[in-house]
């Protein structure tokens, strides 16, 4: 019973719930070992607002914290060269399994889960910072903490939808919501979130 309980409350919070509660510093954000940084579309001639604007937030978080980056390609590209060379230590390109298959949430994590293991990017507990669009943060921090992540979420509040992008579900909240609540209901499914 208390199962599917706990399952209908998730299937309610797939529906309904779109903030994260941003870590704070006493939340130990400093005491994280790894920077995962997960992209939101992509412009049409460039890698676009939304990832400009991640990009923004792991520079300041890496500043801050001096921990490893595991990023996607098109946060990267926006991030300053000295930063690429001395914080960024994976860039995520493309799916492992499938070629040209589409590079989603689920296949992401999993590789950052595969780099901290390989590469000790990430201790025992595997806490990393997450940087994520904010309405992408709710999936991605149930996912990560489900592959074994002790997840402190970044406040990624300032970052915009893309009206340009490629991805029609990340131009703007209504679409991305569209998209998104069924994602997040075959994702629970699937045991995923």
């Amino acid at each position: 019973m208390k199962k599917f309980l706990r399952l209908i409350v998730r299937l309610v919070e797939c529906c309904f719930v779109w903030r994260v509660k941003n870590s704070t510093h006493q939340e130990n954000l400093k005491d994280s070992t790894v920077i995962l940084a997960l992209s939101f579309g992509v412009g049409l001639d460039s890698p676009g607002k939304s990832n400009k604007a991640l990009a923004e937030i792991v520079r300041d978080l890496y500043n801050q914290h001096k921990l490893p980056i595991i990023v996607q390609k098109e946060i990267v590209s926006c991030l300053p060269g000295p930063l690429c060379e001395e914080g960024v230590r994976a860039i995520i390109r493309e799916p492992r399994r499938v070629r040209e298959k589409y590079l989603d949430t689920r296949e992401i994590l999993e590789q950052c889960k595969s780099l901290c293991s390989d590469n000790q990017y990430a201790d025992l507990d595997m806490k990393a910072i997450l940087v994520a669009h904010p309405h992408h943060l709710w999936r991605t921090k149930r996912m990560a903490e489900k592959l074994g992540f002790v997840i402190h979420v970044a406040n990624t509040k300032s970052v915009p939808y893309d009206r340009r992008s490629r991805q029609w579900w990340t131009r703007n909240q209504l679409f991305y919501f569209l998209r998104e609540v069924p994602t997040r209901i075959v994702y629970l499914i699937r045991g995923w979130i």
